[in-house]
């Protein structure tokens, strides 16, 4: 028998939210879900009435009865399919393919316009990954690990497919490790370093800090700090920038959880002022059944208020 939940999220301006999520795990759904159906609403003043809010834009999220992602599509609010994704995976379930299609405007068909492919080596990692694009050619990701399962470099570059050239020196990452810190070092296609990332931790009784550098300390521009409570309650994402002769907050996200360290709100600053926040609420099995965004500092046309009404069709 088919059940049907209704669930109320928020701000997701895009039509498809291209997210690193593809199975009902990783979305922290719970339940044998077929498919969801998104509804993103807008207005000017707080409301629990949707059929007096603005509807922006629907997409439907279908999956396989293992609870993996296979179709993504977008729909415009009068109810016409504009843009899908199809994923493929293969007999481990990884993900091998997502294949993009966008509706031409004037002769109303599907074409093909992105196609990205991932290959694994025998551990899981994802080693390769393609992305052929009709505006950019294709882009190509190499990345290789250790003995230790470390990742330890990579490198992209580029690939003309209309000229068929040879591809071009790749940019490239090394990542070292010791006790304490992971670094990042990101290298031009000439060889030139362009940025340093240096990852410290620093654990207190309580709480747990995470420093993320660019480029190095002695030449510290921007750098972020993030703080994980051992309680699970709150987490602390801070952005710092250089304004001398110190540094100042320009970023913060602070995320707070529940008892069941589920994510209840979320509070986002600007230059110390706040800027909007995100509140969510749960049903009685502990999924999300409303994501309401008050837009407190919104841009010239946009809405101050928002919200996602998710329906859930299960097998």
């Amino acid at each position: 028998m088919k059940n049907t939940v209704i669930i109320i999220l928020l701000f997701i301006l895009s039509p498809i939210v291209y997210a690193q999520e593809y199975t009902l795990k990783d979305l922290k759904v719970k339940g044998k879900v077929k498919k969801i159906s998104q509804y993103l609403y807008a207005s000017n003043e707080a409301s629990n009435q949707i059929d007096t809010l603005y509807l922006i834009n629907q997409t439907n999220q279908f999956f396989n009865e293992m609870g993996y992602l296979t179709l993504d599509s977008g729909v415009t609010y009068w109810g016409e399919n504009f843009q899908k994704e199809v994923y493929s995976y293969d007999s481990l379930n990884r993900l091998t393919q997502i294949i993009t299609y966008d509706k031409g405007f004037y002769d109303n068909k599907f074409r093909k316009s992105e196609v990205k492919e991932f290959r694994y080596d025998h551990k899981g990692n994802v080693i390769f990954e393609s992305h052929q694009s009709d505006f950019g050619g294709t882009r190509i990701e190499k990345t290789f690990y250790n003995e230790e399962n470390k990742k330890i470099h990579s490198q992209s570059y580029y690939v003309d497919n209309e000229l068929d050239k040879e591809a071009p020196l790749p940019s490239y990452t090394i990542y070292e490790y010791d006790s304490k810190q992971k670094i990042s070092k990101s290298y031009n296609s000439d060889s030139t370093l362009s940025a340093i990332w240096i990852y410290e931790y620093e654990k207190s009784d309580k709480v747990t800090k995470m420093f993320v550098f660019y480029k190095t300390k002695d030449s510290l521009e921007l750098f972020e700090t993030h703080e994980f409570y051992e309680d699970s309650t709150i987490i602390k994402n801070t952005t710092w920038r250089k304004s001398p002769p110190k540094f100042s907050i320009i970023q913060e996200n602070i995320k707070y959880f529940d008892s069941n360290r589920r994510l209840i709100k979320q509070e986002y600053y600007q230059n110390g002022e706040i800027e909007s926040v995100d509140e969510y609420f749960y049903d009685e099995i502990g999924n999300c059944i409303k994501r309401a965004s008050h837009n407190i500092i919104s841009m010239p046309d946009s809405a101050e208020f928002m919200y996602m009404i998710y329906k859930y069709e299960f097998y």
